[in-house]
Formats: C-alpha cells, sequence, structure tokens
C-alpha cells in the first residue's frame, strides 16, 4: 500500500467517521485531497448498496477489514448497479491514493459523464420503444396485404371480363383496401425508420436499434429484388 509522500495535511493524526475513512488515514499517516475522494466513494458505495464497504466499529477493526471490499453489484446484485457507476464507485476505493481520482473535481467529471450517459441511454430507448410500435405495425400491415393479395387472386380467378359492375364490386373493394393498406405500410416503415435512426443518433453505443434499422433495409432490399424478377 503506497500513501501520499507530501501534501498539506497532517500526519500523525487519526480522526474521521470510522466507515468513510481513507487507508492512509486510518494508519496515521500524510493524507491529501484524494482521502477525501475515498470517503466520497465510501459514501457512494453505501448508497448504491445500502451498506458500507467495511462495516468497522473501530479503527482496529477497519484496519483489519481494509482490502477485502466486494464490487457494489456483486454486494447487491438487485439492485441493478451499472457497471459504469459501480467502477466509478471502485476507483474511489482505491487503496492506493495515486489509483483514485485525483480531486473530488475529477469524480465529479466522472459521474456527469455517466449521468449523461445514462440520460442518453433512456432517452435512446424510448426512441426505440416507438420504432418497436411502428415495426409491429408494419408487421400487422404487411400480414393484413398478404391476406388481401390471397383474397384478390381468388377474386380475379372467378371474374370475367363480360361480368358486370355487381359481381366486380367485391374486387374492386379489395382493391381498394390495398391501396389504403399500401399508404399505411409506408407511413409505419417511415415511422419506424425514423424512431431507430433516432436512437442510433441519441446514443451510438446503443445497438438494438442499429439492428432492427439494418434488418429493415434487408427487407426492403429482399422486397425490390423480388418484385423485380416477376
Amino acid at each position: 500500500m503506497e500513501f501520499p509522500e507530501d501534501g498539506p495535511d497532517t500526519l500523525g493524526m487519526i480522526s474521521g467517521t470510522i466507515p468513510y475513512m481513507a487507508p492512509e488515514q486510518a494508519h496515521g499517516v500524510l493524507v491529501d485531497r484524494r482521502a477525501d475522494v475515498y470517503s466520497i466513494g465510501a459514501i457512494l458505495y453505501e448508497l448504491l448498496t445500502l451498506q458500507p464497504a467495511y462495516p468497522a466499529r473501530g479503527l482496529d477493526e477497519l484496519l483489519r477489514q481494509l482490502g477485502g471490499v466486494i464490487p457494489a453489484r456483486r454486494r447487491a446484485p438487485q439492485r441493478e448497479i451499472s457497471e459504469e457507476i459501480e467502477a466509478v464507485c471502485m476507483r474511489c476505493l482505491e487503496l492506493t491514493p495515486k489509483k483514485r481520482y485525483d480531486s473530488a473535481l475529477e469524480l465529479q467529471v466522472a459521474v456527469e459523464d455517466w449521468l449523461t450517459g445514462t440520460r442518453r441511454r433512456v432517452q435512446a430507448e424510448a426512441a426505440f420503444a416507438e420504432g418497436e410500435k411502428g415495426r409491429q405495425r408494419l408487421e400487422v400491415l404487411r400480414a393484413e396485404t398478404r391476406a388481401l393479395q390471397q383474397q384478390q387472386g381468388e377474386l380475379e380467378r372467378t371474374i370475367k371480363p363480360f361480368d358486370g359492375e355487381a359481381k366486380k364490386a367485391p374486387l374492386w373493394e379489395v382493391e381498394e383496401r390495398l391501396a389504403r393498406t399500401a399508404l399505411d405500410e409506408e407511413e409505419a416503415l417511415a415511422a419506424a425508420m425514423d424512431a431507430y435512426g433516432r436512437a442510433t443518433s441519441i446514443d451510438p453505443s446503443y445497438l438494438p436499434p442499429q439492428d432492427q434499422l439494418a434488418d429493415l433495409h434487408l427487407a426492403l432490399f429482399l422486397d425490390a429484388e423480388a418484385r423485380g424478377h416477376k
């Protein structure tokens, strides 16, 4: 364990709240601002897990426990702690001061970066959910189109060119419904692709919308190719 070689704070004086005391502080050696970073990390750890990193009641017990901290996510799996904020917390709790954040300001930047990333992910997930609704609607409309096309084919086989309007009316109705459904499909496809695109722009590291966009583009290509062979 390495402690600061110089700094503005006291040497040989031990004071502080036991569960939040930095190792160098507990050993009574020189401390600097990184001891405050450790204390903030200990508080953050307790907020994340609802348990102290070192549940010591006295200094001797703390000295025995130091080095046995369990990562926050493993300590409290039911809390669904993100890997990013866990890494921030555990860096604060490094036993060696030079491995911690250099200052509370540097720690603040790390937490704000995590919060920004979390907000982006929430926004991206909301946009992705919109895309999923559009895609699901598209699938329903495509199934309706297939059913109408089958009905259209059956009617066309039974209707002769010289048949009257009364007999042709059902076919015309199906054709009108097909035209409306085609427009609805275009709208649903555009909505899904727009939402997936927004999700990707908001958080490029979020892969589900990218996968769905790729699937939609592939489906469009295959559909166009099938139409070209007819």
